[in-house]
């Protein structure tokens, strides 16, 4: 009994040296504190699972995480920004990210030739401010879809989505549904209540090589004959063809293709499982309807270190990691980010059915170019394009308008 209870004694003073061990372990390890967005629980799980991977590979580092809903996201990150308390490592909105590029707070990357070679030029090109890198893009596209079910009930191929801009309108005129003389299913998702720029852009892009709503810096690019011609084509979907929800029907809870009350539509690609799940077998998908070219509208989070970083080198090796084949095939899986390296694409396309046709998007991905007032530059877009939206502007007036508003803006 004796020995037994000397045994345990041993067992209770070697647990003791290894809590005390491990505390001294974690106040001289290196800490680094990264925050990210959003509130869905597969972000903190697949995140806080890199992480483990990483702290194990590297026992002299541990990663304190943070998960902030969106909704309080920006009143944090500003007020960080403001009281020079900001992590040392973020991820960033879209415009966020134009926003404060350009405000000297980021740490440029030093990215290695391979992989620079391996990583999508786009991507890259999202993540860079006058040709320096600034920030990794975990991407989100838009691809084009539609219900097979609709199209069967309305006499359409379920297997021959719209090639071009005529074809859409003319499948859109065939999926509308009226009651009482006011559409109940739109044809094709427009949804020019808030979001208008987004859907607006796509479509610009397909009308123009190398199009975009405003050239770095913020300067406006959208006034042209490409442009005008892409707001009178949509305004008439509205307008003339009425095959487009009116705006008391649009939700800024969802689409309405995501809804069920649009035949054709842009979902994200973060929501197509839960899409596929709630229509098994009824979803198609295909690149955006071209007029010249056909391109998609990619968005997503960007992940930047700040240049007042603690613990900046270290912070950069995570970033990196984050950036590596292995943790972004681990945040594909988890949050359905999609991978950007090269050397994924053959898995990635392998991985789902409609994979194939989500990697020709990102190759063909249009979005938006760095602008240091992108909240105010995208809200007057919305405002000014929705005039015509809702017949109170010509679409040449609405975009001249929002063009010199733009402008004005840009020289402030």
């Amino acid at each position: 009994m004796k020995q037994g209870k000397a045994i345990g004694q041993w067992l209770g003073l070697l647990m003791l040296l290894g809590a005390v061990a491990s505390s001294a372990a974690w106040a001289q390890a290196t800490k680094i504190e990264f925050w990210m967005p959003g509130q869905e629980p597969t972000i903190r799980s697949t995140m806080e699972g890199v992480i483990k991977k990483y702290e194990a590979q590297h026992p002299n580092v541990r990663i304190n995480y943070t998960q902030v809903p969106w909704e309080e996201w920006f009143t944090k990150l500003t007020a960080a920004i403001a009281g020079n308390l900001t992590p040392d490592i973020s991820g960033l909105g879209y415009g966020q990210f134009g926003m404060l590029v350009g405000k000297d707070l980021f740490a440029e990357i030093p990215l290695e030739a391979a992989d620079r070679q391996d990583i999508e030029a786009w991507a890259l090109n999202a993540g860079s401010y006058r040709g320096k890198l600034y920030a990794f893009l975990l991407p989100e596209t838009r691809p084009f879809a539609y219900r097979k079910d609709f199209f069967v009930e309305a006499g359409l191929d379920p297997n021959k989505p719209p090639k071009n801009w005529d074809e859409l309108r003319e499948y859109a005129l065939k999926l509308v549904k009226r009651r009482g003389g006011k559409v109940i299913r739109a044809g094709v998702d427009i949804p020019y209540l808030g979001w208008v720029e987004q859907v607006y852009l796509t479509f610009y892009a397909a009308k123009k090589e190398n199009a975009n709503l405003w050239e770095e810096g913020g300067k406006p690019a959208f006034f042209d004959q490409e442009g005008i011609d892409t707001l009178q084509y949509l305004v008439d979907l509205r307008l003339k063809h009425d095959v487009v929800l009116p705006s008391d029907q649009q939700s800024i809870m969802g689409t309405a293709f995501e809804s069920g009350a649009a035949a054709m539509g842009f979902p994200k690609s973060q929501g197509l499982p839960m899409l596929l799940a709630s229509r098994p077998g009824q979803i198609g998908f295909a690149l955006p309807p071209k007029e010249t070219y056909s391109k998609t509208l990619t968005l997503g989070t960007f992940l930047a270190v700040y240049k007042n970083a603690k613990n900046k080198k270290e912070a950069l090796e995570f970033q990196r990691f984050i950036n590596s084949k292995e943790a972004m095939w681990e945040i594909y899986k988890g949050i359905l980010f999609l991978p950007t390296r090269k050397s994924l694409q053959e898995r990635f396309i392998t991985d789902q059915d409609y994979n194939r046709i989500l990697a020709e998007c990102l190759k063909n991905s249009v979005s938006y170019a760095v602008n240091p007032r992108f909240g105010e530059a995208r809200k007057t877009i919305n405002d000014e394009l929705g005039e015509a939206f809702y017949g109170r502007k010509s679409p040449k007036d609405a975009l001249k308008a929002a063009y010199d508003k733009l402008l004005e803006l840009s020289q402030r």
